[in-house]
Order: C-alpha cells, then structure tokens, then sequence
C-alpha cells in the first residue's frame, strides 16, 4: 500500500510540472496553465502577488494588485497572455486551476546594440543581450557574423572594423527551451580627415 501511494504522489508531481517559458521586451507572451481542456476555475499570481482569478463558468474576474494586470488577460480560459512584455514580469509565475497547481518561470530578455546599427570604421559600439531571470542559470552567447561565438551577453567592438557588418544573433539557452535575437549592423568606412596645409611664413610669395 505504502508503494502505491509514493507513485501516485510523484505522478501528481509530474503532472504539475512548472515550463520556462523565454520572452523578449515589448512582445506579448502566452503562459500555459497545464494541459487540462476543461477548467471551472483559475487563478494566476506573480511572485507573492495575484494577478487575477476567473471563473470559467460565469466569467466573473477578481483582479489582483500586480502590475501586471492591466497588461494581461486570460486566453483559452486558462492561459495569461502578457503584453507588452517587461523586465520587471521575469520571475516566477504560479498557475491555480481547479485545485493543481503549476510553478513556471518567465525568463525575459532585452537585445541593443549602442550607440546605432549604422556603425563606420574606427568608432565604438556594444551589444548587448540583457537576461533577467531568478535563478541565472541561462546560457548567453553572441553569434558573430561568419559564423563563430562570443560566449558573453555583452560585446565590445573598438574599434569597430568593416568585418563587423552583417548580422549578430543573440542565443539564450534554458534546459530545452531556446531564444534566439539578430541585429543587422551596418558597417561603412569613415570619411577620410582632411588635413590642412601648414602656412610657410617663409616664403613671400605666400601671405
């Protein structure tokens, strides 16, 4: 008997099983709640904060108190959808339908580069792909153009060089799910200094 009720718990466990779900700032992002088709009733929270709770059935809504509710609303009767997505709504998100309950973290991830795209030879420029998650287990790395890595979320280039033109793709990596970010940055030579006579006092014929 005792056997039995150990499987049925880790059972319950898998089936509640939390997701990582990766967005970029300023998109929208659906959250699932499980993979029940049919719920009565479910409430979502951010961090310690609820962010609203439906009834199904009536439609009847109680709002919570995060900040991210006048950002938000439930799709499919279960799932939040947040948009647009921000910095401040990484972290941890809990999911209450029907009495399971579901731990999911929101990775959220700014891609920039500084201070343009239209970059010319000679001056400076970062990128950077900003990763804000809880637990900081994310990978980040830099595709160059051509081909090889960078394994860090910022990089510098000074100077910058005509080989950096072309396109630089950010990767985020978390367990199995993946993002991926490209920036089209656009290199030209710069304008030749024009340099100016030095006067020669020495000669008359010159004022």
């Amino acid at each position: 008997m005792k056997t039995i009720i150990w499987f049925g718990v880790v059972l319950g466990a898998l089936a509640a099983a939390g997701k990582v779900f990766i967005a970029e700032v300023g998109m929208k992002k659906a959250l699932e709640c499980g993979n029940r088709k049919t719920i009565t009733d479910v409430q979502w929270n951010h961090g310690s904060e609820q962010i609203c709770k439906v009834d199904v059935k009536t439609g009847r809504s109680i709002k919570g108190e995060s900040n991210i509710l006048e950002r938000s609303r439930i799709i499919q009767d279960k799932n939040l959808q947040i948009r647009p997505v921000k910095e401040m709504d990484a972290g941890r998100f809990t999911c209450i339908a029907d009495g399971a309950t579901y731990e999911h973290t929101l990775i959220v991830v700014s891609v920039s580069v500084n201070p343009s795209s239209d970059l010319s030879t000679g001056a400076e420029a970062s990128l950077e792909c900003r990763v804000t998650e809880p637990d900081q287990k994310s990978t980040v790395k830099w595709e160059k153009p051509g081909g090889s890595f960078e394994n860090s979320p910022k990089v510098q280039l000074s100077p910058v060089e005509a080989s950096h033109g072309g396109p630089w793709q950010c990767h985020v990596t978390n367990g199995a799910e993946n993002f991926s970010k490209t920036l089209m940055i656009s290199v030209k030579e710069a304008d030749p200094k024009l340099t100016l006579p030095v006067p020669n006092h020495d000669n008359p014929n010159i004022p």
